[in-house]
């Protein structure tokens, strides 16, 4: 998907146990994984490669006390409108045009929808 070397930074919240092997791969060498999301407690984690590219790798446990309730309280109050945070939605086969745009630092958020 042109990302040359592999992508300095990969974080992946989704959770999903093949997100999470595939970030393990798109991560640059010495580059930084963060999980995120929480899927399943035990999962197949390509650890090998993990340990090749030098990877630092962090775990993020979603949000400290409060915090869901705060972002509830925005949302509902209008002060954030989290549809504006999503800036495209595109189709899978569009996927590689997503890609390309994060690449490239347009936008926040690209929604990919699944494979029909």
């Amino acid at each position: 998907c042109g990302l040359g070397d592999g992508a300095d930074i990969v974080i992946d919240a989704s959770g999903a146990e093949p997100c999470i092997q595939t970030a393990v791969y798109v991560a640059r060498n010495g580059g930084t994984f963060t999980q995120g999301g929480m899927g399943k407690t035990d999962i197949m984690f390509p650890i090998g490669i993990m340990c090749g590219k030098e990877l630092h790798v962090t775990g993020s446990f979603r949000y400290s006390a409060g915090d869901y309730q705060l972002a509830l309280d925005m949302v509902a109050s209008g002060r954030l409108n989290v549809k504006d945070l999503i800036s495209k939605t595109v189709p899978f086969e569009e996927a590689k045009e997503a890609f390309e745009n994060v690449k490239h630092g347009n936008g926040i958020k690209w929604l990919i929808e699944g494979p029909k």
